[in-house]
């Protein structure tokens, strides 16, 4: 709903923004697996939260919200940022899922 109002129901822009941000995901989910692995607190927060405006953008707010709370959690050098990545990851490969089926 939210990409629809910001596009003023323009299908083809629409489309483009979904492209974008389908293209995006390969390279987050290499970035976010080999943070991971490293238990790097400094990636993860980077690459969690430049991903953050195309969560808004896809109107995905409760992704957006949880992406801070993992920006938080990384700056706190908090182990509970790993069960949190996955709560993530879950509502990532969600929306991938769907925007795949309408695109």
């Amino acid at each position: 709903g939210y990409l629809k109002k910001f596009c003023d129901g323009n299908e083809k822009r629409m489309t483009k923004f979904i492209d974008a941000y389908l293209r995006a995901l390969p390279p987050f989910y290499k970035n976010i697996e080999a943070a991971i692995e490293a238990k790097d607190f400094i990636e993860i927060a980077l690459h969690v939260h430049s991903f953050k405006p195309k969560w808004m953008m896809m109107g995905m707010k409760g992704t957006n919200e949880l992406g801070i709370k993992i920006d938080h959690l990384c700056k706190a050098q908090n182990e509970k940022v790993f069960e949190n990545i996955k709560f993530l990851m879950e509502d990532v490969n969600k929306s991938q899922k769907e925007l795949e089926a309408i695109s």
